[in-house]
């Protein structure tokens, strides 16, 4: 909102319409996508590029901080896990086999690769990216933290599709931070809690993995990867994805780095794990034979 326009809504209104009016403006980010079917037809009308692109990694494995970056792109159309962010979302990484398509997700998805922002804010992160003017340019970006649909979501919208890993024990100790790994079988407080995290994780990139190698047009990046060299990895990724490189885009990421050195996390994990626990980690995550992480440096903490 301008200067001026959050001026007259502070002093001109009751409290009571200035709420739902900033509810209103929350909940529809992009003026024009708040209309309904007035909104699909100029969605229509104006179609975006194509094809559409996904970033695709299990949660906490550095998506957000790889979304927020290719969103810089000036023909990227960025939403944020509009499937995972529904109002009433199913769990994060939903295993999509052998049960019915949740509704929420389906209506999500035929809404973000249709190219209607008609999300709310913490979804449609860049309302400013969705400007008329540069929809026929742009291609809708969709971040998502959910492996088991990357099938679904291939074979009904085609996208490019990038496969952000991150090493099992940064993944595993972020969940524990956030308290996301409460299962009954899953406890913190479970024995052998560190192989069942390892063999959770390992089934969820490989089936993804699996199903991608067949699919092809794909690109897999570590996230230890774009820690050590961020400005020529996401340089390289976001080519590959067929999005603009800028300079100024550049120049930005250079700015956020010096800001903070981003080589501190690739092994954040180090100093917060015994050797025994990732060792049984190693153990429910080797297994499924995934192409990362297979060097013996890999598993031996420095402590």
């Amino acid at each position: 909102m301008s200067g001026p326009m959050r001026w007259i809504s502070a002093h001109c209104f009751p409290s009571g319409l200035q709420k739902r009016y900033e509810a209103w403006k929350y909940d529809n980010p992009v003026w024009w996508a708040g209309f309904g079917g007035l909104s699909r037809m100029i969605g229509r009308l104006l179609p975006v590029s194509g094809p559409p692109i996904v970033v695709m990694s299990l949660p906490r494995s550095g998506s957000s901080w790889m979304g927020s970056t290719t969103a810089l792109s000036p023909n990227a159309l960025y939403l944020r896990e509009p499937l995972t962010r529904t109002k009433d979302k199913p769990p994060s990484v939903l295993p999509l086999r052998g049960i019915p398509l949740p509704e929420e997700y389906d209506q999500a998805a035929k809404l973000a690769f249709a190219g209607l922002p008609m999300f709310p804010r913490n979804i449609c992160v860049n309302p400013w990216e969705w400007k008329l003017r540069r929809r026929t340019r742009g291609r809708v970006l969709v971040k998502e933290v959910n492996p088991y649909a990357l099938e679904w979501l291939c074979k009904e919208y085609r996208p490019f599709v990038v496969l952000l890993v991150r090493h099992p024990a940064g993944v595993a100790l972020s969940y524990r931070k956030f308290g996301w790994w409460d299962s009954a079988e899953g406890d913190w407080e479970h024995p052998d809690r560190w192989r069942i995290i390892g063999d959770y994780q390992g089934e969820c990139v490989r089936f993804a993995l699996s199903f991608l190698e067949d699919y092809g047009d794909f690109h897999a990046v570590r996230y230890e990867d774009l820690c050590a060299d961020p400005l020529r990895a996401y340089a390289k990724v976001i080519r590959r994805m067929g999005l603009e490189w800028t300079a100024d885009m550049e120049q930005l990421l250079a700015t956020r780095i010096s800001e903070r050195d981003p080589r501190a996390m690739i092994r954040s994990w180090d100093e917060s794990m015994t050797q025994e626990e990732l060792d049984e980690l190693r153990s429910g995550y080797e297994p499924h034979g995934l192409p990362w992480y297979t060097d013996e440096a890999d598993w031996r903490t420095t402590t």
